[in-house]
Parts: C-alpha cells; structure tokens; sequence
C-alpha cells in the first residue's frame, strides 16, 4: 500500500463531511423561529447534530470502503479509465491536480481551525494566571479586583466561577444569587468540556461562516442555564433583572469577558424567555439524539450492506 492510495478515501470523506455540512448548517438557517418555539434544549441538539453528524458519517463511509478494499474482489484491473479506491491500486489519484488540491485546502482549513481552538484554550489559561494575583476566594467564587465588568467560569479540569468585584458589587443580593445560580449551573452541566467538543467537531464543517451556527449555541445553552437560575433562585425575574444590570455594565465599560450576559439582541431573547417560564424539553432533546443515533445506525448498516455500489458510485463520480 501507497500512501498516495489514501487520497481517494481521504477525498470521498471530504466530499461526504462538506456537503453533509453544507445542507445541514444551510437548513439550520431556515426554521430557527421553529427550534426557538422547540425550547433551548431541543434547539442545541439540532446544533449539535449539525456538528457531529457530518464528519461521523464521513468518516464511516470511507472506513467502510477501505474495508472492502482490502477484503472484497479486486476490479481494478479490468477498469483501467479511472483512479481506484482501493489500498492497493489507488496511487492514481496523486496524478489529479484538482485532488491534491482539494485535499490540500481541507488539511489547510482543518490546521487553522484546530489552531484557532487551541490558541483560545491557550489564551484563557493566560488570562486566569495573569488575574490570580487580583483574585480571593468568596466560598465556592473566585473574586476577581477589577473596574471590568467580569463573570464567567473557567476550568476545564477543575471548572470556577470569576466574577470580578465591578459586577459583585453592582448587583444586589438576589441578582447575585441568580447570576451564581447561572453559573453554577454551567459547572454542574460540564458546559466548558461541552462547548469545547461542539469547536473540535465544527473544524469538519463546510467552508461556511460558522458564526450564526456558534451563536445560537451560545443562545441556547445559556437560555438553558437561565432557566436552572430561575429554578434554584425560585424567580424568573430576579434573573431577568441581573441580564439587564449585567448588559448595562457592559454597554459603560465597552469591554468584557463576561460569560453570563450576551449582545443585545441575545439578552432580549433571554430576558423574553426567562420571563416566559420557557422550560427547558431535555426530554425532547434525548429523543432527538435517539433519532439521530438510531439514524446513524441504520446509515451505517446500509453504507455495509451496499458497499459494493458505493464504491463504483465514488469512483465513477470523484475518478
């Protein structure tokens, strides 16, 4: 086996993640007043399918023909027009520009966006060692001595909430406790470990502006995470009115890292729904990911069972 046999797998998973991508992120453009109207819950796993399910059926498509490529009959001799997907005669595909190309810009894109993840993880670590001088505990808090408009949680191995002293004394009692609220249900839900694997899953999708996609997850899971405040604080307003306090901080102070409040038009959204009592379907969302798997399943016991005919499709419509 050549190396260079690997493009023609290397390029049916491409081909398959990129226009799975595509229609996926596409139609999570259409409907999004629907997936609100679903809840926050069943709205994110929609996201996060789109995220998953290119990529794993991508990837299961070409291991399934690399499969029948080194166990099934071997044809490729007596088709000598076109490059084969196969181990063993599939150096072929390193004659075609265009698949060198392809696969080229795909490594490329893959490289800056893992980068673009990495650097940001790498980023917030610099951050929170440069705050620990400035930091002291408040319980389970960790109070950061700033004028900046600051709460988040950060941590992925040891996750903790940072609110900086700006904000701790800018809201009063009860909106304290459903901002802590908030993001205590952030630590408890594993959010950080959350947000991370939807990144790593997204550097598979299509070249597409992947910023509406990464914004409705925030929407989503932070409506989530407003909804477990209202809960344990026991008012939907209290946590409404911190929303506003926590935007006004940041419209004077033009600059934050805060992790509890959003752009504008987010805290509209939050504020509405919180206030709605918009409780969160986990039920539903289970079921969607049930759907998917069982989708999955099926998908891959067929891409098995016609093996056969999937190889000569991708090789009669990639070679």
């Amino acid at each position: 086996m050549q190396l260079s046999s690997l493009l023609g797998f290397a390029l049916v998973f491409i081909v398959l993640c990129w226009a799975l991508s595509a229609v996926m992120v596409g139609g999570l453009r259409f409907g999004v007043a629907r997936r609100r109207a679903g809840g926050p819950a069943r709205e994110r796993a929609a996201l996060e399918l789109a995220a998953v399910v290119p990529p794993a059926v991508g990837l299961a498509v070409a291991v399934v023909l690399m499969v029948r490529s080194a166990t099934g009959p071997d044809h490729c001799l007596d088709h000598p027009h076109h490059p084969h997907l196969c181990l063993v005669h599939g150096a072929a595909w390193a004659g075609h520009a265009w698949v060198i190309a392809v696969v080229a810009v795909a490594g490329a894109m893959l490289a800056v966006r893992i980068g673009l993840v990495v650097a940001a993880v790498l980023d917030g670590r610099r951050m929170l060692r440069a705050m620990q001088p400035a930091v002291w505990p408040e319980g389970d808090v960790r109070i950061i001595d700033s004028s900046i408009p600051l709460c988040f949680v950060a941590g992925l191995r040891r996750p903790a909430i940072y609110i900086s002293s700006a904000v701790w004394a800018a809201l009063d009692h009860r909106q304290r406790a459903a901002v802590l609220a908030h993001e205590r249900a952030h630590v408890a839900h594993r959010d950080l470990w959350r947000r991370l694997r939807f990144e790593l899953l997204l550097v598979f999708a299509a070249p597409l502006p992947l910023g509406p996609v990464r914004r409705r997850w925030i929407a989503a899971t932070e409506k989530l995470r407003d909804a477990d405040a209202a809960e344990a604080v026991g008012s939907r307003v209290d946590v409404a009115q911190a929303m506003v306090v926590m935007a006004r901080l940041v419209t004077w102070q033009r600059r934050s890292f805060a992790a509890f409040v959003a752009p504008g038009d987010l805290v509209t959204e939050r504020v509405e729904a919180v206030l709605a009592g918009i409780a969160p379907d986990r039920g539903a969302a289970r079921g969607a990911r049930r759907a998917a798997l069982g989708l999955g399943l099926a998908l891959l016991t067929a891409s098995v069972v016609w093996a056969g005919s999937l190889h000569h499709l991708f090789e009669t419509l990639l070679g």
